[in-house]
């Protein structure tokens, strides 16, 4: 195996594990999150979590200025 091969195998994990941690980061996981707690009978799908995510997020004033 080459140098660079071996370096392949060596980032990919760490890079994988950064990249999920980005997105749990960013909200971009938040619907995998949710699907994974709720259950398969029960979860929403993605348009309306989206919107209930809106929802919760802005039904309260929000105290910043």
């Amino acid at each position: 195996m080459t140098a660079r091969g071996r370096l392949g195998i060596m980032l990919w994990p760490r890079l994988r594990v950064l990249w999920l941690r980005l997105r749990e980061w960013s909200g971009d996981a938040a619907y995998d999150t949710y699907v994974a707690r709720a259950g398969a009978g029960e979860a929403m799908d993605r348009g309306r979590f989206y919107l209930d995510s809106l929802r919760r997020r802005y039904e309260r004033p929000n105290r910043c200025c």
